[in-house]
């Protein structure tokens, strides 16, 4: 048996092994829990902004926030004072653990605004000069994360603690028209215009046009009042979003009240109401362990970032030790594929230097040297590959051509003989009469 096929065996070995595994495990430790649902959240708060004024709240708000949904069983990923990539990042994280996900929440608090009928949140390094900054590589759009959600199949809601009235539109107008100056009042605001999405709750922290007032003390209003009452057993999640809406209204003296986007169906509640016990003797339930839950819905995953957030919230815990021994399966699995697909790149050299059509050293990398050499044999074959990629079948088909394929190409000073290259050798000099000849009209005259 070749090498090659020895790793492959033991990598499909490997990949059978590890979900097995995980699936024991998780049986012998999660005694109690009939049925995990699977919750997954994304919190972001961005205070420290560079090119704006800085918000107080922000980051508290998230932390808060954060918190309280791990407490009612959320795989939650918290992350503030976010550049671009960095919100790009957690967004990717996000994204391959909201799969199949009974509720998946998203909460947002910092700059946002909307532009030509989009909106937009904003990293903290966002520098606005005009209007070609308002693009998706420099502002997160808030579809973005309407895609990630649809991986979900039960309750989508964004929560977006953000101002609503745009002066940025107004003043990156301004700075088109030469207007010197800059309104400081667009970086006070965090506008977001209405969104329309079927099978989402979109909760806005005011109305449209409006202002959010940032609080005074560690968390914004909208923020005090959701996190009052996230944990309420018993509530819909519409209802218990009323109740913020209510309370808001109450505490500014109705100068802020939220704004609700509502088209979800069915009911879901964040903290099921306890049964009464009444006369009867019942076995208390096992109490909720945010770790077997948020496990239960990371287990099978094949992304060593998810793991690495898993094991930094609930490392601590007996999933933490189960999810740090996937951790290193998945590493194994990579340096086998690495080794495998080395093999494979050295493979594929051979065969391309004996048809005549790579030049350099077999080292196993496919990089730009071996890529050039695998389009030379394409074009001399005239064969049509399907793909152009390291595989056995581009190995196999460079192998079926027993003759060199690609022309021999010689450096100057070379001429091709056979297979190989040789130095040219100069003609051989006239031999000399002894004579003393000189040229003149483009006749010779010799003495």
């Amino acid at each position: 048996m070749t090498k090659s096929r020895i790793i492959l065996r033991l990598m499909e070995t490997e990949v059978r092994f590890a979900p097995a595994v995980a699936v024991c495990l998780i049986l012998a430790f999660s005694v109690g829990i009939a049925r995990a649902e699977k919750r997954v959240a994304l919190v972001i708060g961005n205070s420290a902004y560079k090119n704006a004024p800085a918000l107080m709240n922000p980051k508290n708000d998230a932390q808060d926030i954060g918190k309280s949904l791990r407490d009612l069983g959320f795989f939650t990923i918290v992350a503030t004072d976010l550049d671009r990539n960095g919100m790009n990042d957690v967004l990717d994280r996000f994204s391959r653990a909201v799969g199949g996900a009974e509720i998946a929440l998203v909460y947002y608090s910092g700059h946002g605004m909307q532009f030509a009928g989009k909106n937009y949140l904003l990293p903290v390094e966002a520098r606005l000069e005009n209007a070609e900054d308002v693009n998706r590589f420099r502002l997160m759009p808030v579809d973005d994360i309407f895609d990630v959600l649809q991986g979900a199949q039960g309750a989508r809601i964004v929560i977006l603690d953000a101002c609503r009235n745009n002066p940025v539109e107004d003043d990156i107008k301004r700075r088109m028209a030469s207007i010197p100056g800059a309104s400081r009042d667009a970086y006070l605001t965090r506008g977001l215009s209405r969104v329309s999405a079927n099978g989402l709750i979109v909760a806005y922290a005011t109305q449209a046009n409006d202002v959010a007032s940032d609080g005074s003390g560690r968390n914004s209003p909208f923020a005090s009042a959701l996190l009052r009452n996230l944990d309420k057993p018993g509530l819909d999640v519409r209802q218990m979003f009323f109740n913020v809406q209510d309370e808001v209204d109450r505490v500014t003296a109705g100068k802020q009240r939220p704004e609700l986007s509502i088209s979800l169906v069915g009911q879901y509640k964040l903290k099921p109401e306890a049964e009464p016990s009444g006369n009867k003797e019942v076995t208390a339930a096992a109490p909720i362990d945010p770790a077997a839950q948020a496990w239960a819905i990371i287990r099978d995953t094949t992304s060593q970032a998810v793991l690495e957030d898993f094991i930094r919230q609930f490392g601590n815990s007996i999933y933490g030790s189960m999810a740090r021994a996937r951790l290193d399966e998945l590493k194994k699995s990579q340096v086998a594929m690495t080794s495998f697909n080395q093999e494979l790149g050295r493979s594929l050299q051979v065969e391309l230097k004996r048809v005549g059509c790579y030049q350099g050293t077999v080292n196993g990398e496919f990089g730009d040297a071996t890529r050039d050499a695998l389009r030379s044999f394409v074009k001399y074959s005239a064969l049509n590959l399907q793909s152009e990629d390291l595989s056995l079948d581009t190995i196999k088909a460079v192998r079926g051509f027993d003759k060199r394929v690609c022309p021999l190409l010689c450096q100057p000073g070379e001429r091709a003989e056979g297979d190989a290259c040789i130095r040219a050798t100069a003609a051989p000099a006239r031999p000399s009469s002894g004579k003393k000849c000189f040229t003149f009209q483009s006749r010779e005259f010799c003495e």
